[in-house]
């Protein structure tokens, strides 16, 4: 029931915003439309925009991987992993109030957090994981 309400929001959501690249500003009524939802969901979910906490005993043995397990173009081996991702950067654009470009240095430099959340695919699968970032 909790992630149909997600799923109904969130399609709500898109459909409001449109998601064209012509749409990408939200008007002031839009936002506070998105900001009661999302209030909804956290009165519903009990969430209050954290995940629930799982603990070690909870991680799956088993966790599949969305995508490539590591990627293998000549990119990636050449100019990232041979070069020790000194080259690294992590950009933050688009509907952000400061866009900004981070490097792997300054990411390193960032407290850590470890947390043990699930992860529900859009696939249709969920997994119990452990995170660190």
């Amino acid at each position: 029931m909790k992630r149909r309400i997600f799923v109904a929001s969130s399609l709500a959501a898109l459909g409001l915003t449109d998601c064209g690249p012509a749409k990408q500003q939200l008007t002031n009524a839009s936002r506070g439309w998105l900001s009661s939802v999302e209030n909804v969901n956290h009165a519903v979910i009990g969430t209050h925009g954290m995940a629930k906490l799982y603990t070690d005993a909870d991680v799956d043995r088993v966790f599949r991987t969305n995508g490539f397990e590591t990627p293998a173009d000549a990119r990636y081996v050449e100019a990232y992993h041979n070069g020790d991702f000194r080259t690294y950067r992590l950009p933050i654009n688009g509907l952000v109030d400061r866009p900004y470009v981070f490097t792997l240095a300054e990411l390193r430099a960032m407290p850590l957090l470890t947390q043990i959340t699930r992860h529900d695919c859009v696939e249709g699968w969920s997994a119990v994981g452990k995170w660190r970032g």
